[in-house]
């Protein structure tokens, strides 16, 4: 009975014990976790293949600082992408109109031929990604 006892008292006691092994003063050291190489998938189009197999951008690891830097890293992005969004309006047969929304800019793509079920919709796509202290 007495080490029934002594076994109740000791697992009534864990979780305090648990809580003070967690409750440190000290910071803790980010977990390293070694280079390793994934393969492309084989799973998706050759298509996206070829996307995913592309190099990284220089720092991709390293996300800017300070809002200007987000905005050199879009305007960067939105650079190399510009060539290949002509073809991608032609081939999706889609008209883009840029334009500003409460000082947002923001881009209104319509089909060529849009079906009768679905003239009264609309589909809004937010990319909510924000810069660290950006305004």
């Amino acid at each position: 009975m007495f080490a029934t006892v002594m076994c109740r008292i000791g697992l009534a006691a864990l979780p305090f014990a648990a809580a003070a092994a967690f409750a440190q003063s000290a910071p803790l050291a980010p977990r390293e976790v070694p280079a390793k190489t994934i393969p492309v998938p084989n799973t998706v189009s050759p298509e996206l293949q070829q996307i995913i197999a592309q190099p990284l951008r220089t720092a991709w690891n390293t996300p800017p600082s300070t809002p200007e830097g987000w905005k050199q890293l879009a305007e960067s992005l939105r650079a190399a992408a510009a060539p290949n969004v002509e073809a991608m309006r032609q081939r999706l047969k889609v008209k883009v109109e840029p334009g500003m929304m409460a000082g947002v800019k923001i881009y209104t793509v319509t089909p060529e031929n849009i079906p009768a079920e679905n003239r009264d919709r609309v589909l809004v796509g937010l990319d909510l990604v924000r810069a660290p202290d950006a305004s």
